[in-house]
């Protein structure tokens, strides 16, 4: 054979050879599907934080004191309470002391009392004073309207005087205990409303809830390095029953409210300033339920998808596949899978189906992963074979997405806000969260959202 007939056979060989290998090679590029005008509207569902707050008997006694002070009751003038001759001076002796019983408190007020007392003795003036200890004794019943004021109701339940008063007026030793218990008789009423407007008006209730209900309505920054949000949504208040005993007046707070965690700029909100009726509680529970959803921007979902699949190949029995490049988009309630191989199929193709949460591995996961409908056309034309073998099954697998890490930053930056937001000077905050389950995912227009629920129970004490 000479020698330019064998490059010729040579040359068809390769070029025959190469023909077969490009036949080997399917060429697909699915039709990306039709977005649907639909979007998927995220409703979070409605949380319910129930937290007993504790006031101590030496708080409230402590403000009790602040407020009652000095002079209670001063008369300086002879000629009043129709010419009683007597001139009184009421004051505060010793510390106010308090007990409960249910929603009444009872008062302890020692008093001194100063007395002068005149009398006309044979044509002569004669004038002495006298000081003595007593123990006025009040009951304040306390209410909350659903107006959210607080309503008290202070009436006196007397006040014993050990030893009867009296005034020497030269030969004269004249006793004063009607005087002075007609006296402190009439200021009884008084002393009552004082201490009502006073007690009112140092548990302004309705001012206070007032400035947290717009306070709290407005995204609060948890995080600087993640730039992430929080957003509460309240939706009704509740209190139970007030209750006391010998160590504290206790009361139940229920919150209702939809809460949310965004990333990135702050969220736009408005705020409701008119306040809900209050709604009495007769059985509360000294627990929370926070229900949640976090945000997965999509650029956070394809780094992670892009680390479990890219690289993923499928062989079906010589024929072989890898994934090049992969990343997935919202579509009304359901996600979009956008994938590239390689391979024995060269091109992209585009798998659809529902976000889903599996507890077990706390990683997300598409339900019912499947060709989209173009896709499963051009499948059929040039590689029916990615239909029959276990081809979507394994895709499933490698594009899971881990959500722990996730789930442990938001369960840590609810209970920081929780803690760091509550607590004051004189107050403490024991908070425990005993269950963290995520629920679902969502899809929504620009992220996935995450539906998480944190079950716990907090107490809150004043004045220890």
């Amino acid at each position: 054979m000479k020698v330019n007939q064998i490059l010729r056979y040579s040359f068809l060989l390769v070029v025959l050879l190469g023909f077969a290998s490009c036949k080997r090679k399917a060429k697909v590029n699915a039709e990306k599907p039709e977005i649907s005008s639909e979007t998927t509207h995220f409703k979070g569902a409605t949380s319910t934080i129930n937290i007993p707050i504790i006031l101590t008997i030496p708080e409230l006694e402590k403000t009790a004191n602040q407020v009652v002070t000095g002079i209670i009751y001063k008369d300086e003038s002879y000629t009043n309470n129709d010419n009683d001759d007597l001139k009184l001076v009421v004051k505060k002796s010793k510390e106010i002391t308090i007990s409960a019983n249910k929603n009444e408190l009872y008062f302890d007020v020692p008093l001194n009392i100063w007395a002068k007392l005149r009398k006309q003795i044979l044509g002569v003036e004669l004038s002495e004073d006298t000081e003595f200890e007593t123990v006025m004794k009040f009951k304040t019943s306390l209410d909350v309207t659903s107006d959210w004021n607080f309503k008290t109701k202070t009436t006196s339940l007397g006040y014993r005087i050990v030893k009867e008063p009296t005034i020497k007026l030269g030969p004269l030793e004249i006793p004063i205990t009607s005087l002075v218990k007609s006296a402190l008789d009439d200021q009884l009423d008084g002393i009552t409303k004082i201490l009502d407007e006073q007690v009112q008006k140092q548990l302004n209730l309705r001012q206070i809830v007032q400035d947290h209900w717009e306070l709290i309505q407005k995204p609060v920054l948890l995080d600087k390095e993640y730039r992430t949000w929080l957003r509460v949504q309240p939706q009704q208040f509740t209190i139970s029953p007030i209750q006391g005993n010998k160590q504290q007046v206790s009361f139940n707070i229920g919150v209702s409210s939809v809460i949310d965690v965004f990333s990135g700029d702050e969220p736009s909100y408005t705020i409701n300033k008119k306040i809900p009726s209050l709604v009495i509680n007769e059985n509360p529970e000294e627990k929370f339920h926070i229900s949640l959803a976090s945000e997965l921007s999509y650029d956070q979902a394809n780094q992670l998808i892009k680390d479990n699949l890219v690289g993923f190949k499928y062989q079906y029995k010589k024929k072989e596949i890898e994934v090049a490049d992969a990343k997935v988009f919202g579509n009304g309630d359901k996600l979009v899978m956008e994938a590239t191989f390689i391979g024995d199929v060269e091109g992209t193709l585009y798998f659809t189906g529902k976000p889903a949460y599996d507890s077990v591995t706390n990683s997300m996961f598409i339900d019912d992963l499947d060709f989209d409908v173009k896709s499963k056309k051009a499948v059929l034309k040039v590689a029916n074979w990615l239909l029959k073998g276990t081809f979507k099954k394994k895709m499933t697998q490698h594009m899971r997405i881990g959500l722990q890490e996730e789930i442990d930053k938001v369960t840590d930056l609810v209970k920081e806000s929780l803690q760091e937001n509550s607590v004051s000077n004189n107050v403490k905050i024991d908070l425990h969260i005993d269950k963290v389950v995520p629920k679902g995912m969502f899809v929504a227009d620009e992220m996935l959202r995450i539906l998480i629920e944190i079950d716990g129970h907090t107490i809150v004490k004043y004045g220890e």
